[in-house]
Order: C-alpha cells, then structure tokens, then sequence
C-alpha cells in the first residue's frame, strides 16, 4: 500500500475507475505496491486494452515532488497525448487536475 503522500491520489484514483478522465480516456486499473509511486492504467473507450500507463512518483526531496510520466504502450501509437509528459507538481491536488484535464499549468513561484 502507498504511504501518505499519494493515499489522497490513490482513493481518488479508486474512485474514477472505469470513468472518463484525460482526453477521454478511462481509468482501468490502479496499482501502489511500489514505495512512493502510483502505476494507473488507461484506456481508450474503444479499446478493450489498456492503451497508456501514468507513472506518478513522489519525490519529497525535489521542489515539486510529484511527477508524473505518461507512457503509450507498446503498439499504441497516435494516440492522445496530454500538454507535457513528464509534468512536475507541488500537491496531489495538481496531479489529480492534470489527470481530470490532460492540461499542464506551470506553476507560478513568488521569490
């Protein structure tokens, strides 16, 4: 199981399966048992195979913790990509946007 700086993504994650999120893609499977990282599949509405996996990793040490790395499948080609795909984040709130969304705002830092 995640630890708590994913278990808010990992119940929201849970609760989106088989629901429309990305560029329409659909939430088929959810996996935590790598320390401090988030597996999710997806896949198109007309596929019956999961077409992408979302890596996303909580990294405490960087200035923006969370990364997610969005990866097509082998034989998965032209298919919709999000803005970036390898985006960074601050919270866990950011990342479950950029997955409702597939948009990556950059974030705005006050020096």
């Amino acid at each position: 199981m995640t630890n708590d700086s994913l278990q808010e993504l990992y119940s929201w994650v849970r609760t989106c399966l088989d629901k429309s999120v990305m560029l329409d893609y659909l939430i088929l499977k959810v996996n935590s048992q790598i320390p401090n990282t988030l597996l999710i599949l997806l896949r198109q509405p007309t596929s019956l195979k999961a077409n992408v996996e979302v890596e996303i990793s909580y990294l405490p040490d960087r200035d923006l913790p969370y990364q997610a790395i969005f990866s097509s499948l082998p034989f998965n080609s032209n298919i919709p990509r999000p803005d970036r795909l390898r985006p960074s984040f601050q919270s866990q709130q950011e990342v479950m946007q950029w997955l409702k969304t597939g948009q990556y705002q950059v974030p705005l830092y006050s020096f």
